[in-house]
């Protein structure tokens, strides 16, 4: 309601099937928008998810930085002045094997 009345959206990205996050979504009655990135490069383009051969050397570009971390995905945020668009990267999968690269 705050982010409406100064014109900010907020959408929540995840790589899971939309119809699964719709359910979770209405389970817990969340309201703020949500998203899939299910079959994508989204998150990868977003740097918060990433491939074997990227994890393999070591380092991933994350958070504006290399980091070591080592988790095939991590969850980020962003907002664009420009557009006044709040963005959230949840990392809620459908299965941790179907979301493999």
């Amino acid at each position: 309601m705050h982010l409406i009345n100064h014109d900010v959206s907020y959408v929540r990205v995840s790589r899971a099937p939309l119809d699964k996050l719709l359910a979770y979504k209405k389970r817990l009655g969340w309201t703020a928008e949500w998203v899939s990135s299910w079959g994508n490069d989204f998150n990868y383009d977003f740097h918060v998810s990433f491939t074997k051969e990227q994890l393999a050397t070591g380092e991933v570009y994350y958070n504006y930085q290399m980091t070591k971390d080592g988790f095939d995905e991590l969850p980020g945020s962003a907002c664009s002045p420009r557009t006044m668009l709040a963005t959230s990267i949840t990392p809620i999968r459908a299965t941790r094997a179907a979301t493999k690269r």
